[in-house]
C-alpha cells in the first residue's frame, strides 16, 4: 500500500478520487436545498398531493431529481407509500427540542435526555396537532409555543431564547429531514 493507504501505483489517482467525492457532497448539498426551497415554498399543497399520490406540484417535485418522465407513477407511488415517515417524524422532533430546552439550562442543572414522562408528555403535545404545532415554529407564535416550554419546563427567563431557537431551526427541524428523505426516495433504482 502507498501513502494514505492507496494501493502502489494508483497515488496518482487519489486526487481524482478526493475531487471526485467533493463533486459528490456538493450535487448531494445542491439538490437537498432545491428540494428543501421547494418544500418550503409548497409544503402544505406537497403534503396533501403526496397523501393522494397525484398532483402538479409531486411532479414538479419529483422533476427537481428525476428527468425521466416515465418513473413519474413509480415515484408518486412510492412517495405516497412514505408518507407517514416523511410528514410526522414526531419522536425525532421531540428529541431534538429537548435538546434545544436542555442547552438554555444552566451547565449544572442539564439533562441531556429529559425523564422518559417528559419526553413522553412532548410527544404527545406535538403528536396532538402536528400541523398546527409546525406553523407555530414556523411564525414563533410564543401562545403556542409556550405548552412545549411548560412541558419541558423551561424558566421564564429562558423563554424567549427557546422561541428564538425553536424558529431559527425551523428548516432544520421540519424540512430538512423531510428533503433529505424525499431525495433518497427520488435515487431509488426502481
Amino acid at each position: 500500500m502507498g501513502a494514505g493507504h492507496v494501493p502502489r501505483g494508483m497515488e496518482v489517482l487519489a486526487p481524482v478520487a478526493a475531487v471526485s467525492n467533493t463533486i459528490s457532497k456538493a450535487a448531494y448539498k445542491r439538490n437537498i436545498n432545491k428540494i428543501k426551497h421547494y418544500l418550503g415554498s409548497n409544503y402544505d399543497v406537497l403534503k396533501s398531493e403526496i397523501y393522494q399520490g397525484d398532483g402538479a406540484h409531486l411532479e414538479q417535485l419529483i422533476l427537481l431529481i428525476e428527468r425521466n418522465r416515465n418513473k413519474l407513477p413509480l415515484f408518486k407511488n412510492k412517495l405516497q407509500q412514505e408518507y407517514g415517515s416523511l410528514f410526522n417524524n414526531s419522536r425525532r422532533l421531540s428529541m431534538q427540542i429537548s435538546t434545544i430546552s436542555a442547552q438554555l439550562s444552566p451547565e449544572n442543572q442539564r439533562q441531556h435526555i429529559p425523564p422518559y414522562q417528559v419526553r413522553m408528555s412532548l410527544l404527545d403535545d406535538i403528536d396532538a396537532n402536528y400541523d398546527a404545532f409546525r406553523i407555530a415554529v414556523k411564525n414563533r407564535d410564543t401562545r403556542r409555543l409556550s405548552r412545549t416550554a411548560d412541558i419541558l419546563s423551561v424558566s421564564p427567563v429562558n423563554r424567549e431564547p427557546f422561541y428564538n431557537q425553536l424558529s431559527s431551526q425551523y428548516d432544520a427541524l421540519f424540512l430538512e429531514p423531510v428533503a433529505v428523505r424525499i431525495y433518497q426516495i427520488l435515487k431509488t433504482k426502481l
